[in-house]
Order: C-alpha cells, then sequence, then structure tokens
C-alpha cells in the first residue's frame, strides 16, 4: 500500500508533461522492463529511476489481494487460531496455490477451507480424511 505521493515524470525516457494521457506510455509493455522515473515532489531535484514490469492483466493481482485479505481477517478475528486457504481450481496451478497456503496453517485449531468457483467435492473428501483428527475443517462452499 502506498503511503505517500509518489510522482512520475518519465516513462521509459518519454516525459509525462508531453502527454495528455500517461498511460499511452505504457501500451504493449506487459511482461517487459519499463524504467520510470519517479519522485516525491514535483520537481527534477531528487528524482530516481524504478524499473517495473507491467501485468497485461490484474485479475491475479486482485486474486491475490483477496486471499491475502480473508487470511489476514480470519487470523485477526479468531485471535490466531483459525486459517483461511481458497482452492481457486483443481489444476497444478489452483493445487499449488493451496498448498502454498494451506502447510503454513495447518498447526491452527481450525480451518476455513474456502471452495467457492471449485465445486470439486473429491478433493474435500480426501482433505478431510488425510488431516489430523485434531483439526477441524470448515468448508465454505457456493450450492
Amino acid at each position: 500500500m502506498c503511503t505517500k505521493e509518489i510522482i512520475l515524470s518519465a516513462s521509459t525516457g518519454s516525459p509525462t508533461t508531453t502527454t495528455n494521457d500517461i498511460y499511452s506510455l505504457l501500451v504493449n509493455t506487459a511482461d517487459k522492463e519499463v524504467e520510470l522515473m519517479i519522485n516525491n515532489k514535483p520537481s527534477p531535484d531528487g528524482e530516481h529511476k524504478v524499473i517495473v514490469v507491467p501485468v497485461a492483466d490484474e485479475n491475479g493481482l486482485y486474486y491475490y489481494n483477496w486471499v491475502q485479505h480473508n487470511i489476514h481477517y480470519v487470523d485477526s478475528v479468531s485471535g490466531g487460531k483459525i486459517g483461511y486457504v481458497h482452492i481457486p481450481n483443481m489444476g497444478t496451478e489452483g493445487l499449488n496455490e493451496f498448498m502454498k497456503h494451506f502447510y503454513p496453517q495447518v498447526s491452527r485449531e481450525a480451518l476455513i477451507v474456502d471452495d467457492r468457483g471449485n465445486g470439486e467435492v473429491l478433493f474435500l473428501l480426501w482433505l478431510q480424511s488425510d488431516l489430523p483428527n485434531s483439526l477441524c475443517i470448515l468448508i465454505w462452499q457456493e450450492t
């Protein structure tokens, strides 16, 4: 989260003062390194260069923020006793995402497994049968 104002003065060598639409400076730059000149004041003094890689699709960033929000919310309201995991899909990427968040939280007293948008009951049955009896699993699934 950005806590102070950042002023963009140039993108890939093109000054922002030469365009009416600074977003046009980022067209066709997805997945490529882009040099930005930034500052915390509207002056060239103190300006410095940063390299960013724009994404073509922001959905992954929104998903990541949504999951992180849920993890932190569940942790804060349960005093750290309950964990939260979302299973986005049953493909390799989805199961990797699940495992990345599951194992660090398996020692909690309970775990909310959010299956919304997935609906794979067989995986959830395996999950429940393969876990320690001391772990309570709460499954959140759309019907």
